[in-house]
């Protein structure tokens, strides 16, 4: 499911090569990310610009905050 998602959201910034473009990353990279189903939080800004939309939160790899002290 989360790979249909992160398809969808890839198609939705311009396709693969527009993504790979804008993030100067490699085929590679951007494979690896789409077969784990999940995208790394550093590119969710640029995604979300560029698809022009809000993004799940979900399919990037936020962390969740430490609690305690």
């Amino acid at each position: 499911m989360e790979q249909t998602q992160i398809t969808q959201i890839i198609d939705a910034a311009g396709g693969r090569d527009a993504v790979i473009a804008a993030l100067g990353i490699g085929q590679r990279v951007l494979q690896h990310h789409i077969q784990r189903g999940q995208l790394p939080a550093v590119w969710f800004w640029a995604l979300e610009d560029m698809a022009n939309r809000q993004l799940p939160r979900e399919l990037f790899s936020f962390k969740a905050p430490r609690r305690g002290g």
